[in-house]
């Protein structure tokens, strides 16, 4: 079984994320904030209930990755 990890992040960093992604083809105001808030609320149950570990986005990918990789192992 492949274990499923929810990448936690707030509505302001993932606002952020996607700005500097240049992803504008979502369907998104220009202030995404609230909508994204809106969405994280009301998914975070099933998110929580589904995942097998929850792990908090930092600001930067390496420290993330660093986060998974030790979730993963505290599975094992």
């Amino acid at each position: 079984r492949v274990p499923t990890i929810w990448l936690r992040i707030g509505a302001a960093q993932e606002e952020l994320n996607l700005a500097r992604s240049g992803q504008y083809h979502r369907p998104l105001p220009s202030d995404a904030a609230p909508i994204l808030e809106q969405l994280r609320e009301a998914r975070a149950d099933k998110y929580e209930r589904l995942a097998d570990a929850i792990v908090d986005v930092a600001s930067t990918p390496e420290v993330t990755c660093k986060r998974v990789i030790e979730a993963l192992n505290e599975m094992t």
